[in-house]
Formats: C-alpha cells, structure tokens, sequence
C-alpha cells in the first residue's frame, strides 16, 4: 500500500479578535509570507495545509482609518504617563506606544492628536494594527515594552489538525480598546454649548464666534467637528482662552476644500467650567454660517466628564452674559499679536470703568478710564514699544475684577 503523503491535508484555523472579544473583518491571512484568505465577518479563517510541512502564519490589516480612535484614547493615554490612572491591559500599553519606539511618550500623544483631527493620515512606522497570538504570555504584562512579542505563529512539520490558532487583535493608538466594537455609541445627556456673536463697530464684514461651556460641569475633554459655509480667517482661530489650559494651535485642523473645522481638547485631570466659562472662539465673514455636525465626517462630536461618559453637544445660539445681564471680559483680538489688539467687553447698562494692564510680573504697566455704553464694547491698545511676552489685563467694575492674559510677539 502506498499512501500519496502529498495528498494529504490537515485543518488549520483561528480567530482574529480584539482583547474584548470583538471580531475583525477582512483582514490578511498570511502563510508562509503569502496572501491566502481574509477574515470573515466572524474574524475566523480556515483553511487545509499539506502534511509533513513547516508554515508560519500571520495577520496584516492595512486600515489607515480613525475608526475606533477619540479624544478618549488621549485622555487614557496621558493619565498613564502620569501615572494617575495606568493602562491595566498589556495590549493596550503597545497600542499606546503610537510610533512605536519602544516607549509611551508625549510624542504618541502629538502623533495621536494629529492623526484625529485629520492633519495626518497615516502613521510614520506604516503600520494601522498589531497581531499578537494569543496563546502568548507576557513576562511582565505591566510592562510590556521591555520585552519582544511574537506576531508569527509557526507549526512545525503539519501531522494533525491545528484549530484555535487565534490572533489578539490591537489598533495602533486605541488605548480604550474601542477598536472594532459595533455597538451602538451611549450618551447619557446632551452638553449646551452657548455661542455668542460678537460683531466689532467699524468692521461690519467680521464676526468673532465665541463658543463657551452652556453648563456647570466636569470636564475631561471633547471633539468637534464644524461645517463653515463661507470664509474662515485661520490665521486668527485660536485665541487662547482662561478656560482651557493648554488649547492652542494643535487643538484643531482646518480642510478648506471641505470647510471642515475640528476642534479637540483633553486633560489628564477633569476641568470645573462653569456656565458660560469661554472654550475657544473664531473669526467668521459675517455672510458665513457654522453648524455642529454631530456625526461628521472623520468622528462623532463629544463631550467626556471626569469618568469619560460621553455626552452629545448641542449648539446654544442664546447669549448667557445678556441673559443674565451682566459684565463679561472677553479675550482679545488678534492673539498673539504684534503692535495692536482688540479688547471686548459687555457692560450691562453705562459706566464708567478701568482697564489696567499687567507684565508677567504683576507690574502695572497702564490703566486706561473707559466711558463704557450699555452692551458690547471694543477698547483698543497699542504696543509698538513694549517687549514681547506675556501680559495680563484687567477689567474693573463695580461688580469686582475680570483677567485674562494676552500674548504680545515682537
């Protein structure tokens, strides 16, 4: 009797899956370092390999895409590298380790940042997901980094069936573990955002947009995403607000063919605003329109609290300080600037108040006596002979003191 050993064929299968279980579709089954099959809808492959022979398998999945990455993701990332709150799963920690150097750092926040709001859209290294087997077992799962994981299986001399070949599936930056989930997104209330208008006498083709926070709350950090119909003035975007330590030039991204704004902003520590506490703000043409989309294009709007729940934003066109008919400083404009700048205020009724400006040392360095009228007012200051730096101004009224601080570049 002559049995063909050629002729003879084993099963071998798995499942490719996140750490929650969550199955991934389409992805590469590699064997050999060959293309044979894609993952079903079940994150299941299987197929039949000649006896008597040695095989490697290996997933690949060349998904650039946000899905499954949010502002969530950094807030995680950067409680770990403070230690507040540690990254409790070792594939979470690789996830974490955006570019890959063998270290979490706030360059994989930098990366990561970029890549949600859309101003990249691939990662340096080229790599979307990482496939571990599962039956590996870490050394140290607290710190994973220090050690070199496998990401091939190898069967040696094929004599028998082999099933439950199963891969750990981890995208590159979710330190949620959201990726591939399809479950439907819970928000537990809506989040008021009050946006106010703020249109400067002598300058009737601007408006300043002024988003503030519509409620008391914790705050860990949000997106959002914004349709402009009609001129944005990017160079003037950001204006530094008291309410959102850190918000700058990498908290949003602007596509001017799509006229897509996103905004994002995040800390390790949740954020007490109070209502009408400023977020940021935005110069418009005064023919132009903006509208929150609340599933956009590249992610969905949010708001997080201090345990990340997420709630829904919701634009306020109603004005709170003329609600509530009283004084607010808003920051001024352009910042930084370099010669002169706006400084708009609102006054209730008319009065007369002081306006002093502060160095960085506390030093005053004048105080202007202002007529204000009844509703928005626009004062402006000259320093063409002042050094570059920060500065501090107040506002002086008969309901106390108002500061914020302004940036003067030379």
């Amino acid at each position: 009797l002559i049995v063909n050993c050629e002729s003879v064929l084993f099963n071998v299968s798995g499942q490719v899956a996140t750490e929650i279980g969550s199955p991934i579709h389409g992805a590469e089954v590699l064997i050999n370092g060959e293309s044979e099959l894609i993952t079903g809808s079940t994150g299941i492959y299987d197929t039949l390999l000649q006896v008597s022979q040695d095989y490697t398998i290996e997933i690949f999945l060349d998904d650039m895409t946000i899905e499954g990455l949010s502002t969530i993701d950094l807030i995680l990332i950067q409680r770990h590298l403070l230690s507040i709150e540690l990254l409790e799963s070792p594939y979470k920690i690789i996830a974490s380790d955006v570019n890959m150097d063998g270290v979490i750092s706030t360059f994989d926040l930098v990366l990561l940042q970029a890549f949600i709001l859309g101003s990249i859209e691939s990662w340096p290294h080229g790599n979307s997901w990482i496939f571990i087997p599962t039956s590996y077992d870490f050394d140290n799962p607290g710190n994973p980094l220090s050690e070199s994981w496998p990401e091939v299986i190898e069967i040696q001399d094929l004599s028998q069936n082999k099933t439950h070949l199963d891969f750990v599936a981890l995208k590159i930056g979710d330190a949620a573990g959201s990726a591939g989930y399809n479950g439907d997104r819970q928000y537990f209330q809506d989040y008021p955002i009050l946006v106010n208008t703020l249109k400067e006498e002598g300058a009737a083709s601007t408006n300043q947009v002024v988003f503030s926070a519509g409620k008391n709350s914790l705050v860990s950090g949000f997106q959002l995403e914004f349709y402009i119909s009609g001129n944005l003035i990017i160079e003037n975007l950001a204006i530094l607000s008291e309410g959102l330590p850190g918000f700058g030039r990498d908290n949003y991204y602007f596509e001017e063919e799509s006229g897509l704004l996103r905004v994002n902003w995040w800390t390790a520590e949740p954020l007490g605003l109070k209502k009408g506490d400023e977020l940021f703000s935005i110069l418009l043409e005064e023919d132009s329109g903006i509208s929150l989309l609340e599933k956009g294009i590249r992610f969905q709007s949010e708001f997080y609290d201090e345990n990340l729940a997420k709630s829904r934003p919701v634009l306020d066109f109603r004005s709170v300080f003329l609600e509530e008919n009283r004084v607010k400083l808003f920051q001024n404009r352009p910042n930084p600037f370099s010669g002169e700048t706006v400084i708009p205020f609102y006054l209730p009724e008319q009065s007369d108040v002081e306006l002093i400006l502060l160095d960085a040392e506390g030093r005053e360095i004048f105080r202007d006596v202002i007529d204000g009228k009844g509703g928005m007012n626009y004062h402006s200051i000259y320093f063409s002979d002042k050094p570059g730096g920060v500065y501090f101004y107040n506002l002086i009224t008969g309901e106390g003191v108002q500061s914020r601080s302004l940036i003067h570049q030379r």
